[in-house]
């Protein structure tokens, strides 16, 4: 499992922030998660119009609620993650193509985009995970 240039341009072009803030990875397993600090996870289908466009949706609402870059965004090629998408069914029940999301804090999920399109959680799953980090912050301080 590695990073993959592949879809950056596409990513570039889709994306509400620099393309330098997402990890793409055209194949991943569920070790993805283990070693994932505080994120957002987006199964990218790219032969799906829905996940594609729910990309764009979410990348605007983290490039919204996160300027600073406090969240990892790791995006992975639904069609090259079998060995996580057999973790993250329990979630979904299946992996349908929609731009699944999970958030992720110290390599456990927190939360997910549930079965199918479902923009609507993006602002509210995300502010909750940065509320996190910043609990976290301040506990440290």
């Amino acid at each position: 499992m590695s990073e993959s240039p592949d879809h950056l341009p596409d990513l570039a072009r889709l994306s509400a922030i620099p393309v330098e803030r997402i990890r793409y990875f055209a194949e991943a397993d569920s070790s993805i998660v283990d070693h994932m600090g505080t994120g957002v996870l987006f199964l990218i289908a790219w032969w799906s119009g829905p996940a594609v466009e729910n990309f764009r949706t979410l990348s605007h609402v983290i490039g919204n609620l996160d300027p600073d870059g406090q969240l990892e965004f790791v995006v992975i090629d639904v069609d090259g993650a079998e060995g996580l998408k057999e973790v993250l069914k329990s979630f979904w029940g299946y992996i349908g193509g929609y731009g699944e999301t999970a958030w992720i804090k110290s390599g456990r999920v927190i939360s997910t985009s549930e079965r199918g399109s479902r923009p609507e959680c993006f602002e509210p799953n995300t502010r909750a995970l940065l509320q996190l980090v910043e609990q976290d912050r301040v506990h440290l301080a």
